[in-house]
């Protein structure tokens, strides 16, 4: 049997984190925005058009948790916290876009809360 990566296991406790983050909010807000399916690689891709040259994230090693359905926010993990990245849609982006923010892990809960980026 193949060995779990410590990779593996930080994004599994990370997808974790984030499903009961959403399962505490949508009991808690009847129209609760943010949704994780099984496949969510589309939004990586997407993430990799949008990136200009030199942007921040460019090169990182990140992999999605979570989109809300009320704006075009992405949650993704790092190996080491989260971020939300706002995609644009648009191939021509141009630094800051897209916008993001790291969240730290104790704040995921209030962040997915307030859903959105400044900007």
């Amino acid at each position: 049997m193949p060995r779990k990566t410590d990779k593996e296991d930080e994004g599994r406790s990370a997808q974790e984190k984030v499903d009961r983050a959403i399962a505490e909010l949508s009991e808690e807000f009847e129209d609760f925005g943010w949704w994780v399916q099984d496949d969510m690689s589309f939004l990586l891709e997407e993430l990799g058009r949008e990136l200009p040259a030199g942007h921040p994230l460019e090169g990182r090693d990140l992999a999605p948790m979570a989109r809300c359905e009320r704006n075009d926010d992405v949650l993704f993990h790092d190996g080491k916290g989260f971020l939300v990245v706002h995609l644009t849609w648009s191939k021509s982006n141009k630094p800051p876009f897209p916008l993001f923010r790291e969240i730290e892990d104790d704040d995921i809960v209030s962040f997915l809360r307030n859903d959105h980026l400044d900007g």
